[in-house]
Formats: structure tokens, C-alpha cells, sequence
């Protein structure tokens, strides 16, 4: 069976590689204990006390953004895997 592209498979396999590191990227945000929050004025401070968390959340996970759509644009300028060019032997 053909492939209809022949790096689809690359494809896919970087795409699990990036949506783990998306993943990863949640896992460090964690929310404050909702009985340590008693009246209004506490959540709010709660809220901004989170904030550079989200901030870097954010920030990181438009920097693993951008690198997928730039990494997706560069597989579409390879036609196909190549593999004459893992060759070792240069010899006639």
C-alpha cells in the first residue's frame, strides 16, 4: 500500500513528540486547595500568585507552537525520505 506521502509517518510520530512536550508543559501549573480559599480578596490573591506560572505555561507553549508549524513548513519542502543519502560508501 502506498503512502500518499511518503514522510507522513515522520509526520506523525514528531507530532506525538510535540504533543507531549504540550502535555508536560501542564503538568508543573497546580491550582490552589479550594479550602485555603475563604473569601473573595483570597482568590484573588490566589489568582496572582499563579500568574507567572501561567505566564511561562503560556509563553512555552506558543514557542512549541510556532517550532511545530515551522518544523510541519519544512517537511513540506522534502518530496520524500531519501534514503541514498545514508550511504556510506561514496565510491563509484
Amino acid at each position: 500500500m502506498a503512502e500518499a506521502n511518503a514522510n507522513s509517518r515522520l509526520e506523525t510520530f514528531c507530532d506525538g513528540v510535540f504533543a507531549i512536550a504540550l502535555t508536560l508543559l501542564i503538568i508543573d501549573v497546580r491550582l490552589p486547595a479550594p479550602e485555603s480559599i475563604a473569601s473573595t480578596s483570597e482568590f484573588w490573591r490566589a489568582l496572582q500568585h499563579l500568574t507567572p506560572t501561567v505566564f511561562a505555561f503560556v509563553l512555552s507553549f506558543g514557542i512549541i507552537l510556532i517550532t511545530w508549524v515551522n518544523h510541519h513548513a519544512a517537511l513540506k519542502l522534502v518530496n520524500k525520505s531519501q534514503h541514498s543519502s545514508m550511504r556510506t560508501d561514496f565510491c563509484c
